[in-house]
């Protein structure tokens, strides 16, 4: 007979359970899984990983001032093209601590940041890996990607040769893997960083001008042909 005490073992068992088991999110036809990667002690970046059955891999990092829900309109086409899609809010945006103004050692230290993002994707078998960063996302993608072997290629939107100082100058004169650089003429700090990192970098670079002064993510969101371009070029590169 099962006594009373082990029927409410059992329940506290279950309730224990329930309340460390973080299921997937089903978002339509996208399977969704949140993932929490600890950078330090004070540092946790939030973010959320759409698997495929594929080696193929990208990292979002979105704009300042948003967060990672910024590339929702995008993750379906991308996941079309078999790719595995993690988006990260970067430290001090969205979910990601710390909960605070941010310090110019934070912005400093955001390109470091996404080594968790690479190591994370390694561990799951995938690795083809691309980088994507907009506007200040773009400059902590180029600074990352740089001492990141692991990564393959990399996509600038808007980028900048300094964005709340963080510089990309130095690294434009030495990442030599595949980049792609969207840009409006009409931007006009954007557009004329964008040449500066088109003719430093020694890379098999591409630089995509556009009419007005569209920034950022915006670009691929409001000009259909932008982002015909970008599955066109990761296909080939």
């Amino acid at each position: 007979m099962i006594g009373r005490t082990t029927v409410l073992t059992a329940i506290f068992l279950v309730v224990v359970a329930f309340m460390f088991y973080q299921p997937s999110e089903n978002v339509g036809e996208v399977i969704q899984q949140k993932v929490t990667l600890q950078v330090s002690e004070e540092i946790s970046l939030y973010g959320d990983f759409y698997p495929e059955k594929s080696n193929k891999g990208i990292i979002l990092i979105h704009m300042y001032g948003e967060d990672r829900t910024s590339w929702d309109f995008l993750i379906h086409e991308l996941r079309e093209k078999e790719y595995n899609v993690l988006t990260l809010d970067l430290r001090g945006h969205g979910e990601s601590k710390p909960n605070r103004e941010l310090t110019q050692d934070d912005f400093d230290s955001m390109s470091s940041d996404l080594t968790s993002a690479t190591d994370y994707l390694i561990e799951k078998k995938i690795n083809e890996i691309s980088i994507m960063g907009a506007s200040l996302g773009a400059n902590v993608g180029l600074n990352f990607i740089l001492n990141e072997p692991k990564a393959h290629r990399l996509v600038l939107l808007s980028p900048g040769i300094e964005y709340r100082g963080i510089n990309v100058l130095e690294s434009a004169k030495y990442y030599d893997r595949p980049l792609l650089i969207l840009s409006s003429i009409g931007d006009e700090y954007s557009w004329d960083s964008s040449n500066q990192i088109f003719n430093l970098s020694p890379s098999r670079v591409r630089l995509e001008p556009y009419e007005g002064n569209i920034h950022g993510i915006n670009i691929l969101k409001q000009i259909p042909k932008s982002k015909e371009l970008l599955f066109k070029w990761l296909e080939e590169n």
